[in-house]
């Protein structure tokens, strides 16, 4: 899922995605998920990147017994 906002040679990205780490029978890994934003410029006919952040998403909460 994304979403991408234009501002004359600006492009601001921001999307979340799933990452699946292939592990062994004996550790199954669970997914990550990731928020992430780009910032990027136009130049010379070229989109480049001019910042980028990554952030985890925790997973929720296991909901407490009763």
């Amino acid at each position: 899922e994304f979403n991408v906002r234009l501002i004359k040679d600006l492009a601001i990205v921001i999307a979340r995605f799933t990452f699946t780490q292939i592990g062994g029978e004996s550790s199954p890994l669970l997914p990550a998920r990731f928020r992430v934003m780009l910032v990027c410029r136009k130049e010379h006919a070229q989109w480049k990147v001019a910042a980028a952040q990554i952030t985890g998403i925790r997973p929720p909460r296991p909901l407490a017994a009763k």
